[in-house]
């Protein structure tokens, strides 16, 4: 299945199983966000779609 269910991703979500792999493109402006969640969730791995410049920021080194 390509997509099971559609949620706030950055909300808690209590009570659902954890996907294995989390791949998407997140709002640059939280991609931070997405990133820290998508790894505290994620059972196997993750992929996300970012500007290369993203890797070499400052905070992210």
């Amino acid at each position: 299945m390509f997509c099971d269910r559609a949620v706030d991703f950055l909300s808690e979500e209590a009570g659902r199983p954890a996907p294995d792999n989390i791949c998407c493109n997140p709002p640059f402006r939280k991609s931070r966000e997405f990133v820290t969640r998508a790894r505290e969730i994620a059972r196997r791995k993750v992929a996300m779609i970012l500007p290369v410049s993203w890797m070499s920021g400052d905070r992210r080194s």
